[in-house]
């Protein structure tokens, strides 16, 4: 489902993470592109492709030192070549205290709750 090359490597991130963990008792590839993947398994996948593409110590790092939440999210989208949804849940995953104004900027990325 990937139009462009941010989201391939969300993609590839998160099916390494299968790779990886899954390989015992991984489920037929039937179930899997049924969408009947068990609800924990395809969170695990989304947050270590999260984790791998955008490490939640830069996310902390560059917030710190940026001068707002628009370019901390500019410089993290950039410097990590990671799609904006994929930042957004970064950021919001580790980032506990942020304005209203912050979570809103942020709201516009997320499609969907707890997508990573």
């Amino acid at each position: 489902h990937a139009k462009d090359d941010k989201g391939r490597r969300t993609t590839l991130a998160h099916e390494l993470c299968h790779l990886l963990l899954d390989r015992e008792g991984a489920l037929p590839l039937a179930e899997v592109l049924g969408g009947a993947a068990p609800p924990g398994v395809e969170r695990r996948a989304r947050a270590f492709a999260a984790e791998f593409l955008v490490p939640k110590a830069a996310v902390a790092r560059v917030w710190s030192a940026a001068t707002s939440c628009e370019r901390a999210f500019e410089t993290l989208c950039d410097q990590y070549a990671a799609s904006a949804e994929l930042v957004a849940w970064q950021i919001r995953n580790t980032i506990a205290e942020r304005t209203a104004e912050q979570t809103a900027f942020l709201r516009r990325y997320v499609s969907q709750p707890a997508r990573f």
